[in-house]
């Protein structure tokens, strides 16, 4: 004979509630990462930018030195990529740096 316990130990789906309360929160930054830079933005309007061949341990953010079209390129290929969804990701992840 199989003993079940305590009923009331029994495991059972958390409330929809409990879930929401336990998600995590929402994003303090987006980044992208290339073979050779990785590029972040923060929601204060601060940016990063290492040069991953030069920099791999990401010790010098090159932002505010960088050329300004190449910071415009990951800005616009980092907002197209945090607002698609579906297939249009897909056209969003393929657009790079020019």
């Amino acid at each position: 004979m199989v003993s079940l316990g305590n009923i009331d130990q029994l495991n059972e789906p958390p409330d929809p509630e409990q879930l929401l309360q336990s998600a995590p929160p929402l994003a303090d930054f987006f980044a992208i990462r290339t073979s050779q830079y990785m590029y972040a933005e923060y929601p204060s309007g601060e940016r990063e930018l290492y040069d991953l061949k030069q920099d791999p341990y990401e010790l010098s953010n090159l932002a505010s030195s960088a050329d300004p079209n190449l910071l415009n390129q990951f800005s616009i290929w980092l907002k197209k990529l945090t607002s698609c969804s579906g297939d249009s990701c897909r056209t969003a992840e393929n657009i790079g740096l020019h």
